[in-house]
């Protein structure tokens, strides 16, 4: 529901802090919409690889699985909602 998951520019705590870091690095790479869209989707896969065995390691739930836990949580208040 984008209201405790954002899907807006930014919302990736993963993602941003690589992408920004490149963007400064390489900013006529990031001109390109696409181009933009492409590198975030490659950046995600290559993060998720790394951090998913964590995620495994500590008990904790994926970053997709906590989206999920939230968005039940605000779905049973939001239906609740006058």
């Amino acid at each position: 529901n984008d209201v405790f998951t954002p899907s807006g520019a930014g919302a990736n705590p993963f993602i941003t802090p690589l992408i920004s870091s490149a963007n400064s690095k390489y900013p006529r790479m990031f001109i390109n919409q696409h181009q933009q869209a492409s590198f975030k989707i490659y950046a995600e896969k290559i993060i998720m690889t790394e951090v998913a065995p964590l995620f495994n390691e500590c008990a904790m739930p994926t970053p997709q699985q906590f989206q999920l836990i939230l968005e039940n949580i605000a779905n049973k208040y939001i239906q609740n909602t006058p």
